[in-house]
């Protein structure tokens, strides 16, 4: 008893103090201690008072709990604060919203503001070394916009190029590095404040450049040839130019256009030419779309104007020439017809090698308005700098300025461009890495390849994350969100795969690109269950023609033997089983099996009996599969009365079997065997009399 009374008054005393520690932190503190951020979120939206800081509170913690379109909205709809710090604040958050949103560029802005205006500089460092991966993608948002700026040549450009410098210091800042030594220097030329040093030119007859004048004048030739849809004459002009590797990439280019198909890379691969392999693999012409239409003079799918265009040329040229300066002269013509009379003038001149009558053509027309291949072919002939053929309107002449800048580049000897390797420059793998982290990081197709290298040696998905966000617009950048896309819906992220594939801006694939999106948009589907939808866009997969992934159609078919479609799986099942040798054999022994099943559903039992046992001999390794179509199999034998046969599978379910489920369910069949027939032995015969 007086123990007892002992406890009670030491516990009297300890209540207070233990009361007084739990109040040391409010609920809400508690609540972030453990990481509950839905429930605080819960509470601080439920909690009295509006203000201004518990508005910020909210924001941080709709981030905590992933809800970015909700903080970017608070964050957005906040009046600035008067107090610097809490400003850096709500900067901050609205970067790292925006960031979440994948809006990359708009996060580096609000981030940049943030330390701008932070009055701690310490503050601002420590905030930049937390946020994961900041650094790189400071250097690749920095790299994006400088790229576009320099396609620029609107009044917007000192705009483009005064944002560019604030980064800059930024980056300068908080990551000293021989990156931003680079970049400062670029940025130095492109606004005027310093020069390249002139290369010197190659006088030694022993190593002739690798593009000689007649091969420039071969080129421009095909260009001209091109524009006029002449692609067989185009591609005869350019067989014969020697190295090889520039011959293919210019055939290349033409058959690209007339056929719409990439190129073979390993030419250019074996030649360590790796920017012209980086132009074709990750098919940097993709980004102007893929309408013919850009490369041709006139539309192609227009009769009366292929009508006129092939009746002109049909003449000899200079009838053909004189024909057209007849049209010209028409009081009823239009402008625009006009103008595709001065571009058919061209491109003919240019295929006849013209020089005189071309170059008096193309200094009175509107370069901007001609083809993407005439305004190569020009700035070729005539040394005419890209601010005077590039459009205009500053998002599509970031599209071309990567095109028009590459095939000027690849068709003539010419130093190179600011912050640029020459075109035709030969690296080994290694020499490839180094170029791109150190020599040439703002080059972009020497950053593409040495990406493109790593990523197919070694798929990751923080490298493909950055591919996927400076190449924006490349088959490399596409084939980086569709990767990231498939890697989300291995992990059952459904709505960041969905994200993935909705950053594809569909007007602008390939029908190899769109047969890739329906194909991964279908396994997001039946990962997300909605059977009917993934059915119908595997129906709008298999109509276009295109390879389908196996994986793709191996779970369709199970889709399809679900909802008792049983004919419609084995087809998609069959066609699987014809490439079945290219298939690691666990694939192989999975599509024999569901083949069975599909049998076995349609109430074949012999067609069932044929696949299981087929898998079982073929596939001995593959126990997954091939002790289940064992078992299936004995089912099936001991429904028929042919207990022997039954036994002897089960027996080797039974020895083989690594799960014991699957052991304990064949020996209970084995027992119920024995009662039917007694335990008599396998080779027990019946005897009729």
């Amino acid at each position: 008893m007086k123990a007892l009374l002992r406890f009670f008054v030491v516990l009297s005393l300890l209540l207070p103090a233990m009361a007084h520690a739990a109040q040391d932190q409010s609920f809400d503190q508690w609540l972030e201690k453990y990481g509950a951020w839905d429930q605080l979120e819960q509470n601080l939206t439920s909690a009295p008072g509006d203000s201004p800081e518990a508005q910020l509170e909210r924001a941080r913690v709709y981030l905590k709990t992933g809800s970015a379109a909700q903080a970017l909205q608070i964050v957005e709809m906040l009046p600035a604060f008067e107090d610097n710090a809490t400003e850096a604040t709500r900067l901050w958050y609205g970067g790292r919203a925006q960031r979440a949103l994948g809006n990359v560029e708009k996060a580096v802005l609000w981030f940049s503001r943030s330390a701008e205006v932070s009055p701690d500089e310490s503050d601002a460092r420590k905030r930049f070394r937390n946020e994961p991966g900041l650094k790189p993608l400071w250097r690749d948002v920095w790299r994006k916009l400088f790229w576009t700026a320099r396609s620029n040549f609107s009044l917007s450009r000192q705009t483009s190029m005064d944002l560019l410098e604030r980064l800059l210091k930024d980056g300068e800042g908080f990551d000293s590095d021989s990156f931003w030594k680079t970049a400062r220097m670029a940025w130095r030329v492109e606004v005027g404040n310093a020069t390249l040093p002139v290369a010197e030119k190659n006088s030694d007859e022993k190593n002739p450049p690798f593009v000689a004048t007649n091969a420039t004048k071969a080129i421009v030739q095909s260009l001209g040839d091109m524009s006029l849809g002449r692609f067989e004459s185009a591609g005869k002009r350019l067989t014969t130019l020697s190295p090889e590797p520039l011959s293919a990439f210019w055939v290349g280019l033409v058959r690209y256009v007339g056929e719409g198909s990439v190129p073979d890379t390993d030419v250019f691969k074996e030649a360590g030419l790796m920017k012209a392999r980086a132009f074709w693999g990750g098919n940097v012409p993709s980004m102007l779309g893929n309408d013919k239409s850009l490369w041709l003079v006139g539309d192609p799918e227009s009769a009366s104007w292929l009508a006129f265009r092939n009746k002109i040329m049909g003449m000899e040229y200079d009838q053909a020439m004189s024909a057209l300066e007849k049209e010209k002269g028409s009081l009823l013509i239009s402008e625009q017809m006009a103008t595709l009379l001065d571009a058919l003038g061209f491109g003919l001149a240019i295929a006849e090698g013209d020089t005189s009558t071309a170059e008096s053509l193309w200094n009175s027309m509107n370069k901007t308005a001609l083809p993407v291949s005439l305004r190569v072919a020009g700035m070729l002939s005539f040394n005419t700098p890209i601010e005077k053929v590039i459009s205009g309107n500053p998002p599509r002449a970031a599209a071309e300025y990567p095109v028009l800048t590459a095939l000027s580049a690849a068709g003539a000897v010419q130093p190179p461009s600011n912050g640029e390797a020459p075109f035709w420059i030969s690296l080994s793998e290694r020499g490839l890495r180094n170029a791109a982290d150190d020599d040439w990081p703002l080059d972009r197709l020497i950053v593409l390849a040495a990406w493109q290298a790593e990523l197919n040696e070694k798929p990751d998905i923080e490298r493909a994350k950055r591919a996927a966000t400076l190449f924006s617009g490349t088959d490399f950048g596409r084939n980086a969100l569709l990767y990231l896309a498939d890697q989300a819906i291995e992990s059952k992220d459904l709505q960041l795969a969905a994200f993935y594939l909705n950053r594809l801006d569909v007007k602008s694939l390939s029908p190899k690109f769109v047969a890739k999106r329906l194909d991964a948009r279908c396994r997001l589907e039946l990962a997300a269950g909605k059977q009917e939808e993934a059915y119908a866009t595997f129906q709008k997969l298999v109509a276009t023609g295109q390879p389908i992934q196996p994986l793709t159609r191996l779970r369709v078919s199970l889709m399809q033997q679900q909802r008792r479609q049983f004919k419609e799986a084995e087809t998609q099942l069959l066609e699987l089983w014809k490439t079945a040798s290219v298939h690691p054999e666990s694939f192989q022994a999975e599509i024999l099996f569901w083949l069975g099943e599909g049998r076995q559903a349609m109430q074949d039992k012999d067609g069932a009996l044929d696949y299981y046992l087929r898998l079982a001999y073929q596939y001995p390794g593959e126990s997954i599969w091939t002790l289940t179509a064992m078992y299936r199999a004995a089912m099936i034998y001991e429904s028929r009365g042919n207990y022997g046969t039954a036994r002897k599978l089960l027996k080797t379910v039974v020895r083989n079997a690594d799960r014991k489920e699957q052991r304990e369910a064949a020996q209970a069949r084995l027992s119920a065997i024995d009662k039917k027939d007694g335990g008599g032995s396998d080779e027990a015969m019946e005897y009729p009399f």
